[in-house]
């Protein structure tokens, strides 16, 4: 029943499109629409980026209250930091660059005997 009242009603556009006069169009028609359409979908891009910023600046602004008023519930105690002994940090910065120095080393001997032998890197 559907399809019918479908079919009806497209045979009755279709009779009046075919009594309409033929009408020419302006000139720069197509162009000026073109323009027009460009114009809209620009638009359209500009609201949906304002309306997707918005909305992200809305939800990080909630998390951020909802965070702080969380943490002022939680009553958090202050953490104290252990003393760091000093004494221990120039051994460790001396192990460190000899390890990164023999790292270094290693890589540029790997470079030069690939280039050496001629190896394909995979």
């Amino acid at each position: 029943m559907e399809k019918e009242t479908n079919r009806v009603q497209e045979d009755r556009l279709k009779a009046l499109f075919k009594q309409m006069p033929a009408v020419s169009l302006s000139e720069g028609f197509r162009s000026q629409m073109m323009q027009r359409i460009e114009k809209e979908a620009v638009r359209k891009r500009k609201q949906q980026a304002w309306l997707e910023w918005s909305m992200l600046i809305l939800s990080s602004t909630i998390m951020i209250v909802a965070a702080v008023l969380g943490l002022k519930e939680l009553e958090i105690p202050v953490i104290r930091w252990p003393q760091i002994d000093t004494s221990l940090l120039f051994i460790y910065t001396y192990i460190g660059s000899i390890a990164l120095f023999l790292l270094w080393l290693d890589y540029r001997f790997r470079r030069w005997y690939d280039k050496k032998h001629g190896t394909k890197e995979k």
